[in-house]
């Protein structure tokens, strides 16, 4: 399992953070190499692609504060945007990573392996029709995860900001037929009176396993845009 702490102060500081983009020029030797990212206040913050003078994507990092937390995966760094005209927004996603489902309201997908399960995403919506509000939804996940597995920890709950969407937040571990998971609900305020779901799942079973998928998510979650 990842230490519960770090993942903690991960997720409280990895939000809220200024989408501006900056593109600059690195030297390293004699190689001229293209950089791109986000950056708070002039500080790295969230995935940096490095590309080659010919624009090949040769290392992806990710970073909080200028501090690099984890080098990121090319099968993970490289996204693609997806268009939802029906609920006025866009958002990016892995473009190496696999549509397993794909309709007016739910979109799914996950990471490209071998394995009967691997990390995934699953979007859905929610029409808050009787403006229950996000706490309300947030509550009805974490009754229904509750009640849905026995061996569950509810590692964090809370209000985050991505860009100028609000979400409610709730990380959680879980044990299920003997593999060990981490899991994220993403309630996002798209409009008024709707909600873009993202429930995110992967493994746990190695400490700090599911802590660098968790940030491919923040990724994800930073990409939201109107159209």
């Amino acid at each position: 399992m990842y230490k519960v702490v770090i993942f903690i102060n991960m997720l409280m500081c990895l939000a809220c953070k200024d989408n501006s983009i900056s593109s600059h020029t690195e030297k390293a030797n004699v190689f001229a190499i293209d950089s791109s990212g986000r950056l708070d206040n002039n500080k790295k913050v969230g995935l940096w692609r490095y590309s080659d003078s010919e624009g090949n994507l040769i290392a992806a990092k990710y970073f909080e504060e200028d501090s690099m937390l984890t080098e990121v995966d090319l099968n993970d760094a490289l996204f693609i945007s997806k268009s939802f005209p029906e609920l006025g927004i866009t958002f990016s996603y892995p473009s190496k990573w696999e549509i397993i489902d794909e309709k007016n309201t739910i979109f799914n997908i996950r990471k490209s392996c071998s394995k009967e399960f691997c990390t995934n995403l699953v979007l859905t919506v929610i029409h808050d029709s009787s403006q229950l509000g996000q706490e309300y939804y947030a509550d009805q996940y974490i009754t229904y995860i509750k009640s849905r597995f026995t061996n569950l920890e509810i590692l964090y709950t809370g209000k985050e900001s991505f860009g100028p969407f609000n979400a409610y937040i709730i990380d959680y571990k879980l044990e299920e037929n003997s593999v060990e998971l981490g899991s994220t609900i993403a309630i996002v305020k798209i409009a008024e009176n709707k909600y873009l779901v993202f429930n995110y799942s992967g493994f746990n079973g190695v400490e700090g396993l599911y802590f660098y998928d968790r940030l491919i998510l923040e990724e994800m979650l930073n990409t939201i845009d109107a159209l």
